[in-house]
């Protein structure tokens, strides 16, 4: 306990070495707050210094160890709380999860007992009905009659007039593949009696086109069978005329045919493998190569139509200077205008000479382009 009087410290050493030879260091004034103890009666001296210091250590040491104490005391009386808390949760829920139980299990037996009760109580009314109808014969018998005759009148409306309208449209109407056809129905007469007595003095015709059967896919199918049903109806026969016929008559071995072109052709194949009185079968093709080898065996004559001579140039020339010059240049309206003193004739001979090798298309386009230069005030050549 010498520290906290401040007495019994070794003196510190000196740090400087004296050298021999050297002077010595001046001695250092003596300090007045420095106690000698080696004095006589240095031992018996209090320090009040010490005294408080050590008695603030006590009260330190004693207050930290308090503290610590009484935070200890503190967390064990929070977690006591805590789990109580805990505890009386956990016993509020289990409490609770038994009422529940107990009360799904009263309205589920409630519920139970309410449809035993309902069914018994239909089934009885039930039973008690049949057994009333049951024991009159009458009433049975016209229950039994009113409901076959519904019965029946649905399913004879449901297919009777899927079969009349068929059997009209076979006949009446117009398949939808038919471009163009002689043949009228009731409606066609009526509006164009003259054209309708010039059509039908001989076989009626339809104009069929390739390119409207080939993206149909699988309805192509139907399409084609009703073609051939509206051409069976016909009492003087049809001549069915396909243009582009290669659309869809093209050869099945080729991998880019699809399954509908293919179920469509194949189609096609079964109503023409026989002979028939009702209907005539002409194609046109610009490809007959392309033609599958059993379209082909079902051709009985095989037309080449060549480009036209001289003779029919000049009646094509005729026909489109007509069509595109001379009747647009009697309309007032029109921006065309021809001299007076053409020669027609001469003019027509000449172009036919000049267009040898040309088809009909390519003569209507030459007309054509005639017509656009005098439209924008262009002389012709």
């Amino acid at each position: 306990m010498s520290w906290l009087f401040g007495y019994g410290k070794p003196a510190p050493s000196d740090p400087v070495t004296h050298t021999p030879g050297a002077p010595s260091p001046p001695v250092p004034p003596p300090n007045k707050n420095e106690h000698n103890f080696d004095e006589p009666g240095a031992s018996y001296r209090f320090d009040s210094a010490a005294l408080e210091r050590a008695a603030k250590a006590a009260k330190e040491l004693e207050a930290s160890s308090t503290i610590e104490f009484e935070a200890e005391l503190r967390h064990k009386n929070e977690m006591k709380q805590i789990e109580a808390k805990i505890r009386g949760e956990a016993q509020v829920e289990r409490e609770n999860r038994e009422l529940r139980l107990e009360r799904a299990r009263l309205e589920a037996k409630e519920y139970r007992q309410t449809i035993l009760e309902s069914i018994s109580t239909a089934g009885s009314v039930l039973g008690s009905g049949l057994n009333a109808f049951i024991s009159e014969r009458d009433k049975v018998a016209t229950v039994i009659g009113s409901l076959t005759l519904l019965a029946g009148g649905i399913y004879g409306a449901k297919y009777g007039i899927g079969t009349v309208a068929r059997l009209a449209e076979a006949r009446i109407g117009k398949p939808s593949l038919v471009r163009d056809t002689s043949r009228l129905n009731i409606v066609d007469t009526l509006r164009h009696p003259i054209l309708s007595l010039a059509k039908h003095s001989g076989m009626d015709y339809a104009i069929l086109t390739g390119g409207d059967i080939a993206p149909m896919g699988n309805e192509g199918v139907t399409a084609v069978h009703k073609v051939f049903d509206w051409a069976n109806t016909s009492k003087k026969g049809v001549l069915l005329f396909v243009d582009e016929a290669d659309a869809f008559l093209r050869k099945r071995e080729q991998e880019r045919i699809s399954e509908g072109l293919r179920a469509t052709l194949n189609a096609f194949l079964f109503r023409t493998g026989e002979q028939s009185k009702k209907f005539m079968l002409v194609l046109a093709s610009n490809q007959p190569e392309q033609f599958d080898w059993a379209i082909n065996d079902r051709m009985d004559e095989i037309v080449q139509f060549d480009l036209p001579g001289l003779a029919e140039r000049e009646r094509l020339v005729r026909h489109y200077f007509d069509l595109y010059l001379l009747q647009p240049s009697l309309d007032k309206r029109q921006r065309i205008r021809l001299a007076d003193d053409i020669d027609y004739t001469a003019e027509c001979e000449e172009v036919a000479r000049r267009t040898e090798g040309l088809s009909g298309r390519e003569i209507s386009k030459v007309a054509v382009a005639w017509q656009a230069s005098l439209r924008i005030g262009c002389e012709l050549p």
